[in-house]
């Protein structure tokens, strides 16, 4: 089971870039995935769904709840988020920001292949999402920008440890586009 959910952190991290290009609508697919690594997956979550007709599985994930989910399931915490250490840039997938909502959705379906008058039967996991891109000034890795291409930058000034209304005072956001 963890060579199938490894498999997909690596996809995963491979569509999630740091340029104005990684941005958008992205898709992979693993094209020999077990039929029941699916359904162990994602059956106990709510927009779980199964069509008989074309034997089609299919759940999908959005908000921040999501990302909290998927975390839980995919047993990795960055699973939606790639870093580049030099720029401090992430490439990451996007949920929710300050004007939207989006969606991760996975699919499972069967795909008949033939060759040499053999066919051969094989299950293909599908995810679409959104990525997006941004530039990040502290190393707090659970950061995400308010809205899309637009970043938080927090000053370096010490936050009150003793004030909590303070912090308020003390970190102002302050926003700057880095993608056209």
């Amino acid at each position: 089971m963890s060579y199938y959910i490894d498999s997909f952190n690596v996809l995963d991290k491979k569509k999630l870039g740091f340029s104005r290009h990684a941005v958008g609508k992205k898709h992979l697919t693993i094209e020999t995935f077990p039929e029941h690594v699916f359904v162990y997956l994602f059956k106990d979550e709510e927009t779980f769904k199964y069509s008989p007709s074309i034997h089609k599985y299919q759940c999908y994930f959005d908000r921040f709840s999501g990302a909290t989910r998927l975390k839980q399931i995919f047993q990795y915490d960055h699973w939606d988020f790639r870093k580049n250490p030099i720029t401090n840039t992430k490439g990451y997938v996007l949920l929710e920001d300050y004007e939207n909502k989006y969606q991760v959705k996975f699919t499972w379906s069967q795909t008949i292949l033939s060759e040499n008058n053999r066919e051969f039967t094989l299950g293909r996991m599908s995810c679409n999402f959104v990525a997006d891109s941004g530039e990040f000034q502290e190393n707090n890795e659970n950061q995400i920008p308010t809205s899309k291409n637009e970043i938080l930058i927090y000053p370096k000034t010490p936050i009150p440890q003793s004030n909590p209304s303070s912090l308020k005072e003390t970190v102002k956001k302050r926003y700057r586009h880095i993608l056209p």
